[in-house]
Formats: C-alpha cells, structure tokens, sequence
C-alpha cells in the first residue's frame, strides 16, 4: 500500500513539474515575440532616421520621384512605428508579470528537483 502511495505522490509531481515545463515554454515563446518586436520597432526607427537624414542632406537634388518615393515610405514607418510603440506600451506590463512568473516557476522546479514531494 505504501508503495502505491509515493509512486502516485511522484506521478502527480512528474505531472506538475511537466506542467510548469510548459508553462515556461509558452511564457518563453510570448517573450521571445516581444522582444522580436522590439527589435523590429528599432529597425524602423533607424531605417526612419536614416531616410529622413538622406532627405535632409539631398536638398532637391536629384528625381523628384526619388524624394516622393522617400516621403512615403516615411509614412508607411511613422504609421509602423505608432504601431509598435502601441503593441509593446501595451504589453509591457504583462512581461513583467511573465517575468516574475519565470522566477517563481524556477524556484518550484528547483525544489521539486532538491526534494521528493510531500506525502499526500
């Protein structure tokens, strides 16, 4: 009987401890997006200050066609810009949370791993 009982003790605690495993898989991958999406916002931005300085030091020589071409790819990564800046105001405050749901789940695993579970 009392074999029956720890090996249900650990199944239950293999079963928890997968579940966190998954957890931090998934909290992983929506952290990973984010930061994908910082990096994206920050390759706009660049991309947005080089053109407008490519604009600035042009001073009307050349095409007209090129400045338009310019100026409206400007517009398209002003308007991407906003764009991410909203998404990622917006979830900042949900990777933290993420964050220290990480910590919290480190230090489960940790003592599930230092320690058998209680009896039940």
């Amino acid at each position: 009987m009392l074999g029956a009982k720890r090996t249900s003790v650990e199944t239950r605690g293999k079963t928890e401890i997968q579940q966190l495993e998954e957890e931090l898989q998934l909290i992983g991958q929506k952290m990973h997006y984010y930061y994908s999406q910082q990096q994206e916002l920050k390759f706009c931005q660049r991309q947005e200050r080089l053109l407008g300085k490519w604009l600035e030091l042009r001073g009307g020589v050349g095409e007209p066609t090129d400045a338009q071409e310019i100026q409206e790819k400007l517009g398209q990564l002003k308007v991407q810009i906003a764009s991410l800046v909203s998404t990622l105001e917006g979830e900042r405050q949900l990777m933290q949370k993420y964050a220290s749901r990480v910590q919290d789940i480190r230090a489960a695993l940790k003592t599930w791993t230092m320690a058998p579970p209680p009896p039940v």
